[in-house]
């Protein structure tokens, strides 16, 4: 027990003792303040818990925020080099990014946007290779696309 609660308890045992409460009252009064301890260390130890909790989620959106920002960079970037470098690779990287988004709720919709971007540029690159190989005789294109 605390020493306000002593004290409190102390004071009114002499306001018994004096006769100005009856013993009813007594009763009530320690069993009031006991209560409000028992109470006021439940609040503490709740809001004691509650901001632990807060610390360790604040932690972990942190974390989580800076891989969500990696991933996307990732992901769209390897999907804009799919149009021109090996699409198959590059638009299976930004595949695999934008699943990693979708698996976190706060970015589902931008891994969504990602899978299908990287799907398109993808096909696109493929279309340009097609395109690019169709035309080897013409010797301009290795400087447009030296890998084909």
């Amino acid at each position: 027990m605390s020493d306000d609660i002593v004290q409190t308890i102390k004071n009114y045992k002499k306001m018994f003792d004096d006769g100005l409460i009856d013993e009813d009252e007594y009763k009530i009064l320690k069993q009031r303040a006991l209560i409000e301890q028992a109470m006021d260390i439940n609040f503490q130890t709740t809001i004691k818990k509650k901001e632990e909790e807060d610390k360790s989620n604040l932690s972990t959106a942190n974390d989580t925020d800076e891989h969500d920002q990696l991933y996307t960079i990732l992901g769209f970037g390897s999907a804009v080099v799919s149009l021109l470098f090996i699409p198959v690779l590059f638009g299976l990287i930004g595949v695999i990014f934008g699943y990693l988004l979708t698996r976190v709720e706060s970015s589902n919709k931008k891994g969504t946007i990602l899978i299908i971007i990287s799907i398109g540029f993808s096909i696109l690159g493929m279309l340009i290779g097609a395109a690019m190989q169709g035309n080897a005789g013409q010797e301009n294109n290795y400087f447009i696309f030296p890998w084909y």
